[in-house]
């Protein structure tokens, strides 16, 4: 086996000494001793070729127990343990990992939630359209009932005019029957020939005598009528007051209405705030779920990173042995 030294002395130290000055190598000249006798001469030549001897042996030495080392079995447990823990640092890798993202899940789902519109907005806006809807229904239900109570002071108007009519011709009726009556009375008086004592003239004709006019009738017909025209009055105050009624409060409610339009603005419209609302509720829900997540995944990072401590003093204690 050729030292590569040798090579490399061969390349890079040539020989220096003049071909005239060679000689051939003979045995019976060489005196190894007296070579070394020369070389310790030197300056300094000493203390090199002592370090290099020594950095050889210790290589020998070094080498030695390598080869001693390689030739040994290694145990059964220590190969168990050294699987065990080669295993746990791989569990341990798959943790960290698990871990890292669950935590870059919940910063996701964190941001998400930060850029996402309070619920307490979202809510308030629902209650004012809620609000919005029932005045709009009362609107509907005000404006039926408004024009229930418009046909029925139509109706207490029309029965009032006839009451009052009825009065009026019960009052003429009266006044009719003592007209009459006055009139048998002054007939009876008359004297054929004689002068009239209304109106002076002669009497030439007697009139026929009629039958008396029942007076105390026709008073009491205006009597009833009287409280008849009275009532249908009163219906027809009352009709006008439950007309002024629903009118003054369907104007509050239209009024209402206006107000909450302005509130609310050209704003987002129930099924938009109900998809909102729906959309919080499931990033709410994801930000929970995220932080049991990373709840979860950093204990068993923490419980992996115990076992791969121990099972690394483990190994460290047997090696030492």
């Amino acid at each position: 086996r050729v030292d590569p030294v040798a090579r490399v002395g061969d390349v890079v130290l040539p020989e220096s000494l003049a071909p005239d000055k060679r000689r051939v190598f003979d045995w019976q000249r060489a005196n190894p001793m007296a070579a070394v006798r020369g070389l310790a001469a030197l300056k300094g030549v000493g203390p090199l070729v002592a370090t290099i001897a020594a950095a050889r042996a210790e290589a020998d030495e070094a080498a030695g127990r390598v080869k001693a080392l390689t030739g040994l079995a290694v145990p059964a447990d220590a190969k168990a343990l050294a699987a065990k823990a080669k295993k746990g640092r791989d569990e341990l890798a798959e943790l960290v990992a698990a871990h890292e993202a669950a935590t870059g899940f919940l910063e996701t789902a964190e941001t998400a939630m930060a850029d996402a519109p309070a619920r307490s907005a979202l809510h308030e806006r629902l209650s004012l359209l809620a609000r919005r809807d029932e005045q709009v229904e009362l609107v509907v239900k005000g404006e039926a009932r408004e024009g229930d109570t418009a046909k029925a002071l139509i109706e207490a108007t029309t029965a009032r005019e006839a009451g009052d009519a009825t009065f009026a011709r019960a009052q003429l009726a009266v006044v009719t029957a003592r007209d009459a009556d006055r009139a048998q009375t002054l007939a009876r008086d008359l004297v054929s020939g004689a002068a009239c004592p209304v109106c002076g003239q002669v009497v030439h004709d007697l009139p026929v005598p009629a039958d008396a006019a029942d007076i105390e009738a026709a008073a009491a017909a205006q009597c009833a009528a009287g409280a008849a025209m009275q009532a249908v009055h009163d219906a027809e105050r009352a009709a006008q007051r439950e007309h002024d009624r629903v009118t003054e409060r369907l104007v509050d409610v239209r009024q209402a209405v206006t107000d909450l339009d302005a509130q609310l603005g050209d704003g987002p419209a129930r099924p938009e705030l109900d998809a909102a609302v729906a959309q919080l509720d499931r990033m709410e829900k994801d930000l929970r779920s995220a932080r049991e997540t990373e709840k979860q995944r950093r204990r068993d990072r923490d419980a992996a990173e115990a076992r791969a401590r121990s099972l690394a003093e483990e190994e460290d204690g047997l090696w030492s042995r």
